[in-house]
């Protein structure tokens, strides 16, 4: 079933909003939903993930090289800020291109996304 775009605008909000994306996934799966919504609650659940493991990893990585040194642990930090702040770029593109009803799939996480869309409906 599609969803009247509407009432799909808070679900693709949703869907980018990193934990939040699991309430567009369960409205879906009740029936509710429609298969590009499944979409982007996937590629955004997944996305986000990817993102606070990696800047996670890094941040533990960062305050492990500051205590050896501190310049490397200062470069590292930047790295770290760049990787979040290009992320939250990432979401954001995908997020304004999601309500203009079109798809920017993030590769690798793209097509896992298919992968679960599908096994969904």
């Amino acid at each position: 079933m599609t969803l009247a775009p509407a009432r799909r605008f808070p679900l693709v909000i949703l869907a980018y909003l990193g934990p939040l994306a699991v309430i567009p996934l369960v409205l879906s799966r009740g029936g509710r939903g429609d298969g590009e919504v499944s979409w982007h609650a996937w590629q955004g659940l997944l996305f986000s993930a990817m993102v606070v493991t990696t800047v996670g990893a890094l941040t533990a990585m960062t305050g492990l090289t500051a205590l050896t040194g501190l310049p490397a642990g200062i470069a590292l930090g930047i790295v770290t800020w760049l990787v979040w702040a290009a992320g939250l770029a990432v979401q954001l593109t995908a997020l304004v291109a999601a309500l203009a009803g079109s798809r920017v799939t993030v590769p690798f996480v793209g097509a896992l996304a298919s992968r679960l869309s599908r096994r969904q409906t």
